[in-house]
């Protein structure tokens, strides 16, 4: 498996936020394959001529964010897609009538903003760009069920 990074100069974000963007990029593009083995962290510190801690940190955002599965002892694996046929999906509004609820939702926030560093990351977007945002409660019968915050490209728009 060959990694590229090209750091940005002229970025604001650090260097793990950009070296976790773009590899988030290539697993996204499916340059990976699910439970490919990836280089070790010194490795890749070694291969792209960057610090051992920037490697980590990378790595750490996408683990947290799922795309990467560390196994204490083995290391660090590509995440595998969950995939579900569009044929199945529902949405909370029908499962909720499908089970005798009323549904309906209250609207907290709609709004566009700079997308946060974390949302750059988790979106595949560059510094500087919008998103909109959407928050709203989720209600079964007037009583609330779920907080749900939506974050989207401005460009999708």
């Amino acid at each position: 498996m060959a990694i590229d990074f090209k750091p940005d100069p002229q970025s604001a974000s650090p260097l793990y936020v950009q070296f976790a963007q773009q590899l988030a990029r290539a697993i996204h593009e499916g340059e990976f394959q699910a439970d490919e083995a990836l280089p070790s962290e010194r490795a890749l510190s070694e291969s792209l001529d960057i610090s051992r801690v920037t490697a980590r940190k990378a790595i750490d955002r996408l683990v947290e964010q799922g795309l990467i599965i560390r196994k204490r002892g083995s290391g660090n694996y590509i995440a595998p897609r969950l995939e579900q046929p569009l044929s199945r999906l529902t949405s909370f509004s029908e499962e909720l009538g499908q089970r005798g609820f009323k549904p309906g939702s209250k609207w907290l926030t709609r709004s566009f903003t700079l997308a946060a560093p974390d949302e750059q990351l988790s979106l595949g977007l560059a510094t500087g760009e919008r998103v909109a945002r959407l928050e709203r409660l989720r209600l079964a019968d007037q009583v609330v069920m779920a907080y749900e915050v939506s974050v989207l490209p401005e460009s999708v728009l």
